[in-house]
């Protein structure tokens, strides 16, 4: 098969299911590990799984890049030699990738915010979603692709209650990325663009940036961290260069090595922040999250054999933007109903009111993906592809920027 848009990389696929694990285990299942005895409170600081949405971060800067790449190529293949690095020029070339982002992302978000919405205003009785209010705000920073700056600004003026919509923040840092990165490609030499993304990187690594969600500690560089990102746009961008193929890890085609290089990526995903100076520690996670792209960047199995665990996680993976969605609404809900209906229990009970928390998110998720985010993905493609294929179709009168 050729690798071109419709080829999936299941080593991608592999990642997002541990970058979507890592989220549920944080927000549904670690806070109870404490309450398990002595073993329990060891163990509860060693670890933290807040660096899924970093893995998530490289993914997204690789994945967008690489098919940025392709519509540039096709660009210019269809422009032929009156191509010219216009603003015509660049609405004729961003156009289908934004049209594909819009129906690929914004049909599902916005409804789970709808629904997020109806459920915090009337089966909230014991404020399991957090007040009505405090979603509406959070709706509209998301809906607008500032929840993130929301977020920053709420917390540093010390408040520590909010809603439900808390995932929004990282989707509106990577929606502005999708809005500002075609813009970079499509009018900086690539050299100049290497550049500046390096100087960039390094800039943040040594700044420390402490959790933004803490009312005592709210940090902008918290919710604007773009090291993982960008650290998947250099990978993406190094693809074309003759020494990207001389440093592929061949030695991973075989399974021992290979599971071995995945557990020690994975782990260290999740101990590096109890375990490193703090200045450092999220540019430690970009890192690490860099070097498991870059494994799955050469789509040849090296992340992880093809078995049946393997098709376990590319299920996974593939319904990861619905379950990142869902996952805080079903958690509350699932809260919501024990309240109303007094259950209560010790840890036992604990543990298993979260594991059918992430059954019922992983049942809605699988809904989610087939009535409403593969149905609008597909539209999304048709209509991209149709205004790829009609380079002329903008206005005609260019407004130079830029060689």
């Amino acid at each position: 098969m050729s690798r071109g848009e419709s080829h999936t990389n299941t080593d991608i696929e592999v990642l997002r299911a541990i970058a979507v694990s890592f989220t549920l285990i944080a927000h549904l299942v670690w806070g109870i590990v404490p309450k398990l005895g002595t073993i329990g409170r060891e163990v509860y600081p060693a670890f933290a799984f807040w660096t899924g949405v970093d893995l998530f971060f490289a993914i997204s800067g690789f994945v967008i890049t690489a098919s940025l790449l392709r519509l540039r190529t096709q660009h210019l293949e269809l422009a032929g030699p009156e191509g010219r690095r216009d603003l015509a020029d660049f609405i004729r070339f961003a156009r289908p990738f934004w049209i594909r982002r819009v129906f690929r992302l914004l049909p599902s978000a916005w409804l789970w915010i709808g629904i997020t919405l109806l459920l915090a205003g009337f089966y909230n009785a014991h404020d399991s979603f957090g007040a009505l209010r405090f979603n509406l705000h959070e709706a509209v920073a998301a809906v607008f692709d500032v929840a993130n700056f929301y977020y920053y600004s709420w917390f540093a003026h010390g408040h520590s209650a909010y809603g439900s919509l808390g995932v929004y923040w990282s989707l509106s840092l990577e929606e502005q990325f999708y809005l500002l990165f075609p813009l970079i490609l499509f009018f900086l030499r690539p050299r100049a663009m290497i550049g500046g993304l390096i100087v960039l990187f390094l800039a943040q690594f040594f700044v420390p940036r402490p959790d933004g969600f803490d009312p005592h500690q709210a940090s902008l560089l918290w919710f604007i961290r773009t090291d993982a990102v960008i650290l998947g746009v250099l990978i993406a961008t190094w693809q074309s260069h003759p020494s990207y193929r001389t440093v592929e890890p061949r030695f991973l085609r075989r399974r021992i090595p290979a599971l071995a290089a995945l557990g020690a990526g994975v782990a260290l995903l999740a101990a590096v922040p109890a375990f490193s100076p703090d200045p450092i520690a999220t540019g430690i996670v970009a890192l690490i999250s860099g070097g498991l792209v870059l494994i799955a960047s050469y789509d040849r199995h090296y992340i992880l054999p093809p078995a049946r665990l393997k098709s376990a996680l590319v299920w996974l993976g593939s319904r990861s933007y619905s379950i990142y969605l869902i996952h805080v609404a079903g958690r509350a809900a699932i809260l919501e109903t024990k309240r109303r209906y007094e259950i209560a229990g010790g840890s036992a009970a604990a543990a298993l009111w979260s594991v059918l928390s992430v059954v019922l998110i992983l049942l809605i998720a699988e809904l989610n993906f087939r009535l409403v985010e593969t149905p609008f993905r597909n539209l999304g493609r048709r209509l991209a592809e149709r205004y790829r294929r009609r380079p002329d179709d903008v206005v005609r009168t260019p407004v130079r920027v830029g060689d």
